[in-house]
């Protein structure tokens, strides 16, 4: 089954990232103890600037297991997925800059979007996010939400962007970071980040959860 997680009413969107396409060895594998890795896609159709750099940073091993970070284009429309083996702690991060600069995107849409969204197909602990947005002075603005174990749309509103540097220009962004954190053993998976107005409809967070039940039954298979 295949899902699409769309809206009940036509609105004005920038895709920051799908994970609908990669270019080659998505997938990091990070040192067994502590350390970081990171890999680069260009020429992606999905993510703005058409590049993203994911970033891996093992934080400390109990166990001396591996992590890993990975865009996987084969489950429920494309994902992006972090997976920590037992007793790891780590953080990654996600990057879009279009290999330098995204050239002032207005994420706004000229008035049309007030916010962030991170969709969360699954995450089993409390996951931490955090957006950075960098503009075309050098500014950066911050916003960070601890989530929980969650299935859903988490938004971050570009008056708290605001609200944390008042001086950021958001229909001047040239760069996007996500970050994703959380205690050990910490697992995660994101569909999409877009800005965006409003919270969709319920039936799209029905079809979000439809996407999540495809996900594991892929992982089972």
């Amino acid at each position: 089954m295949s899902c699409a997680f769309v809206y009940a009413t036509a609105q004005a969107f920038v895709t920051i990232d799908n994970f609908t396409d990669v270019d080659v060895n998505p997938q990091i594998v990070g040192p067994i103890s502590s350390g970081n890795a990171s890999d680069t896609d260009t020429g992606l159709t999905g993510a703005i600037g058409g590049q993203r750099t994911l970033q891996l940073t093992i934080n400390g091993s109990t166990f001396n297991q591996d992590s890993d970070l990975r865009v996987d284009t084969t489950a429920v429309q494309g994902v992006a997925i972090l997976n920590n083996g037992s007793g790891n702690d780590s953080t990654g991060k996600i990057t879009w800059d279009g290999g330098g600069s995204l050239g002032g995107v207005d994420l706004t849409e000229a008035g049309g979007n007030d916010r962030i969204n991170v969709a969360v197909l699954f995450a089993d602990l409390n996951l931490a996010l955090t957006v950075d947005l960098t503009d075309g002075g050098g500014d950066v603005a911050t916003v960070a939400k601890l989530t929980g174990a969650m299935t859903g749309l988490e938004g971050f509103r570009f008056n708290d962007f605001l609200a944390n540097n008042a001086a950021i220009d958001l229909t001047d962004i040239n760069k996007v970071e996500l970050t994703f954190d959380g205690p050990a053993a910490q697992d995660a998976t994101i569909r999409f980040i877009e800005a965006t107005i409003g919270i969709p409809e319920p039936a799209a967070v029905s079809l979000l959860t439809i996407g999540l039940a495809g996900l594991m039954r892929r992982r089972r298979a």
